[in-house]
């Protein structure tokens, strides 16, 4: 498995969003973020658009707000070369572990618009089935 030092996110803070998943389907996380939580911090962005050189930043200064949680874990915005941009947990592995569990992620703060590019929800990346 491909690990990630995210030594540069130590003791970061970050942005608070919300989880939407719906509630016909229920849990499709398998256990994940959205299973137990309804709320996530955004630490950093991971750009992955050069596979074989992700780089891994922290959030603007006026974006480093909020400090991760039990009840709002950390995440990052992950540019993937192809197919547009995620939030997965911020763990070393996660460029090779996660998958969608149906969920999503949004919030008001223009910050966010800014981060990704317009306002618009965000696939949670935070189903395993390891």
């Amino acid at each position: 498995m491909t690990q990630l030092d995210l030594s540069a996110l130590a003791g970061t803070k970050g942005l608070i969003t919300y989880i939407f998943k719906s509630a016909t389907l229920g849990d499709c996380a398998n256990g994940g973020i959205s299973s137990r939580c309804d709320q996530v911090t955004i630490v950093g962005v991971v750009d992955g658009r050069n596979p074989g050189r992700p780089t891994v930043h922290r959030l603007a200064d006026d974006s480093q707000v909020f400090a991760p949680a039990e009840d709002r874990p950390a995440v990052v915005l992950f540019a993937r070369a192809r197919y547009g941009r995620i939030l997965v947990p911020a763990t070393p592995d996660l460029l090779s572990r996660w998958m969608a569990g149906g969920t999503y992620v949004a919030a008001h703060d223009s910050r966010l618009s800014n981060l990704w590019g317009g306002y618009h929800a965000l696939p949670l990346h935070d189903r395993t089935e390891h």
